[in-house]
């Protein structure tokens, strides 16, 4: 891989859209109650950018000035609305499937971090659930980022079960 080629992360489930690439930088998601790494996740910050878009109602308009998440823009994603009920029964779907895809020598590690990290996800106030139209539409249970956003930020924290995310290289 050159110094001009970034990592696409799709989801694990055959044909998955892309959710994010190496270009966003990746780190540990850090418990904020017990300042230690929280297993099988990965988070990385989303800035908010201005857009241009043209008036719908009237062509003739000029360029209209346009707030937008990067992430959420670059990949298309939808915010999905999920309550804590569906969220714990989404997550165990979830990881349920994504341990039977994952190597043999990968599942034990996946399996033990399952507990800790969806226990962080189910706990973390003010998440908000995000994936694109196709995963919701071809797979039942579609990759989904978690966002949050911490007091004072004008963007988002976007975070990922690491596990259930594949990646492919992209040339540049």
């Amino acid at each position: 891989m050159s110094t001009r080629d970034s990592l696409v992360y799709k989801g694990h489930a055959n044909g998955g859209d892309p959710l994010i690439s190496s270009d966003y930088g990746f780190r540990p998601v850090i418990d904020e109650f017990t300042n230690m790494p929280v297993p099988g996740l990965v988070e990385c910050y989303s800035s908010k950018m201005h857009r241009s878009r043209r008036s719908m109602s009237d062509p003739t308009d000029l360029d209209l000035p346009e707030v937008v998440n990067a992430i959420t823009d670059d990949f298309g994603m939808e915010e999905v609305k999920m309550d804590r009920d569906t969220l714990r029964e989404y997550l165990i779907s979830y990881c349920n499937e994504t341990s039977e895809r994952l190597p043999e020598n990968e599942r034990d590690g996946f399996e033990k971090a399952v507990p800790v990290f969806t226990d962080w996800i189910v706990k973390k106030a003010h998440l908000r659930f995000y994936t694109t139209i196709n995963e919701m539409k071809n797979h039942s249970n579609p990759a989904v980022a978690f966002g949050y956003k911490d007091v004072g930020d004008t963007g988002e924290t976007f975070v990922f079960i690491r596990s259930g995310l594949v990646s492919e290289v992209v040339k540049q």
